[in-house]
């Protein structure tokens, strides 16, 4: 699998991973009815959600760092190293990692990574 593919298919299981995010933003959840002298429900309903949608995303973030922690040795047999990692947290969190080209690898270690 070249490398263009993995990074493809990372792209891909990312973007599904975006949109099931979005998807529990959409669910409603019973609201619990408010005691005599509170507040109505609502503000509980609403933290639920955020702290759902927040736990699903910090989940997935995990998923797809390990899956790429466990790749890497792969992308640095082709000459390419791991120069910066950033993890972006919000509606559409994003996992970007930085590269900087090897040149001691050969064309030869390269396509064997490959």
């Amino acid at each position: 699998m070249s490398i263009e593919n993995m990074i493809s298919k990372v792209k891909q299981e990312v973007s599904h991973d975006v949109e099931s995010i979005k998807s529990i933003a959409h669910l409603q959840k019973p609201i619990r009815p408010a005691a005599p002298g509170e507040p109505s429900g609502e503000g509980d309903h609403l933290h639920e959600k955020r702290k759902d949608i927040n736990d699903y995303a910090h989940k997935k973030i995990i998923d797809v760092s390990d899956r790429f922690h466990n790749n890497l040795p792969i992308f640095e047999s082709a000459g390419y190293k791991l120069k910066k990692f950033e993890v972006e947290l919000g509606i559409s969190p994003k996992i970007i990692p930085h590269f900087m080209v090897d040149e001691s690898v050969t064309h030869e270690q390269k396509m064997q990574a490959l």
